[in-house]
């Protein structure tokens, strides 16, 4: 029995969670009770959209879950778009700039990989991203969590991580992908005594509100054989998939909401591309629920409330983090890495800002008409 969440969830007007505009697939469908474009989409990715028949609407198995798309764009504080500064950084990386303030060597930065990491080698999998930040002088190390096991496993892996790493007084930048991201901003909000350990939490295409693919799993005849061979090519259990879904996500943050003030940077990402080898993934969210994904995660799900978010098109759920696996990428994963971090210690922590902003605070509060409602500053 699926467990029932307590923060209420309203229907997005623009997506129809069980109809969806479709083909008539000549070969028929090969998965029982499955309607052919998700055969199409989850078994060959073939279809196209000049295949597509709008005088046809095929009907989706199961509710689906379109009222949960997007569904953190809905909490406060709102979150504020950063991918134009991002781009400049990265711009800058690119021609050889340091972007990075001069206190960026005063950190410890622990990445915290996601399903990519019980099953593919480190020398592919985050090892740009990690030789990024070595090259430029900072104290960069990998956290050793199991993909395999529990949000809370891991996020007590990570806080005995950080405990470690700050143990000489430094504080932590943490940077987690995919699942990982999930788990480093997991750990904050299950030991929000961690605050005052971290500089700044960074992560990309983190299914941080859940992902359409892990909530379908029990709906859609033939998913849960394509998240199968997903699992395959990218790792993970059923487990860590189950711990995606949105009502999971949505109960998690109700229990345990991340603490405020720390500079935060979430990055998605989208992809449309025979190549991608999401690719199959990405068309069944894009065919059911009308919205493009990085192959597994929507991007208005991967940015948690009052985050700078970076929204880049060209990019897989593997494009950022993998060595080579094209060779003309938009957005490579070490100078990706660079901008990121930078944009994020561009950010002051609570505690710098309240400082900063202090006296102007109380001699705005002396402005105030006393004959209005007070007005928040």
């Amino acid at each position: 029995m699926r467990r029932v969440h307590h923060i209420p969830a309203q229907a997005s007007p623009s997506v129809s969670p069980n109809t969806t505009p479709g083909p008539v697939s000549s070969a028929g469908p090969a998965v029982a009770g499955a309607p052919a474009v998700a055969v199409d989409a989850l078994e060959t990715g073939r279809l196209r959209v000049s295949e597509l028949n709008e005088h046809r609407r095929v009907r989706w198995p199961g509710h689906g879950c379109a009222k949960d798309v997007g569904w953190m764009q809905k909490c406060q504080p709102p979150t504020t778009d950063a991918t134009a500064e991002f781009v400049q950084l990265d711009a800058a990386v690119k021609s050889g700039e340091n972007v990075l303030p001069s206190d960026a060597k005063d950190y410890v930065y622990l990445i915290v990989g996601g399903l990519f990491t019980g099953l593919w080698p480190r020398g592919l999998y985050l090892h740009q991203n990690l030789e990024a930040l070595k090259s430029a002088g900072l104290d960069a190390r990998r956290a050793s969590i199991d993909t395999d096991q529990s949000v809370e496993h891991n996020a007590a892996i990570i806080r005995k991580s950080v405990l470690a790493a700050t143990a000489s007084g430094k504080k932590v930048v943490l940077i987690g992908h995919s699942e990982g991201g999930l788990h480093a901003a997991a750990a904050l909000a299950l030991y929000p005594e961690l605050k005052g350990n971290v500089r700044a939490l960074v992560t990309i295409q983190a299914p941080l509100g859940g992902s359409p693919i892990a909530s379908d799993l029990e709906e859609v005849p033939g998913l849960e054989a394509v998240a199968g061979k997903v699992l395959d090519l990218i790792g993970g259990s059923i487990l860590s998939w189950s711990e995606m879904d949105y009502e999971s996500r949505r109960e998690f943050m109700a229990q345990h909401p991340m603490p405020p003030g720390i500079p935060t940077v979430c990055m998605a990402s989208s992809k449309r591309s025979l190549l991608a080898p999401l690719y199959a993934a990405g068309k069944y969210i894009k065919s059911r629920y009308g919205v493009d994904s990085d192959g597994l995660v929507i991007p208005e799900d991967a940015f948690l409330p009052g985050s700078r978010t970076v929204m880049l098109a060209g990019l897989d759920h593997a494009d950022t983090t993998v060595t080579k696996i094209y060779p003309f990428p938009p957005y490579r994963p070490r100078d990706l890495t660079l901008a990121l971090v930078g944009l994020a210690l561009r950010e002051p922590t609570q505690t710098s800002r309240d400082e900063m902003e202090g006296p102007q605070r109380k001699n705005a509060a002396k402005l105030v008409d006393p004959g209005r409602a007070p007005q928040h500053l």
